[in-house]
């Protein structure tokens, strides 16, 4: 009886974090996957990674970001 009740803990412990895991992959694909080359300072021709989050639309005459 106890180990049902340890491995049923540990299920119900472990719900949350796939949860989470699944939120974050779904986020990822929201973000645009972008490189930006910079030389200067140390840095000579070196690759900066970063995602860009855009609006799904654009309404003609309205400011992005609004301000």
């Amino acid at each position: 009886m106890v180990k049902l009740s340890i491995l049923l803990s540990l299920l119900l412990l472990s719900l949350p974090l796939s949860a989470q895991e699944a939120t974050t992959q779904e986020a990822t694909t929201l973000f645009e996957e972008r490189s930006v080359v910079y030389t200067g300072g140390e840095y000579e021709n070196k690759t900066f990674g970063y995602r860009l989050l855009k609006p799904e639309t654009i309404e003609e005459g309205n400011e992005v970001p609004p301000n």
